[in-house]
């Protein structure tokens, strides 16, 4: 219990102090930004590709292999 009553103390203490002037402009200052420094002269992005062919191609697949381990699971129960 001692523990919770060092944490309570601690919060208590903190909230007590004031916000140093400029802090939030200094922390911002401080942050990497899209800004500064030097952008690339030549940038390589992929082409963006429409997805819906290849999850077209996976649901026939999955429905494929569907039937064909269902066709499996009825020969060998039919056949001896």
């Amino acid at each position: 219990m001692n523990e919770e009553n060092l944490y309570r103390q601690w919060i208590a203490g903190r909230k007590r102090q004031p916000i140093p002037e400029g802090f939030p402009r200094r922390v911002m200052e401080a942050l990497p930004s899209e800004e500064k420094g030097p952008r690339p002269v030549f940038r390589y992005s992929l082409p963006v590709v429409n997805p819906a062919p290849f999850r077209w191609a996976a649901a026939i697949f999955l429905v494929l292999a569907g039937l064909v381990r269902l066709s499996y699971v009825t020969a060998c129960l039919l056949l001896p």
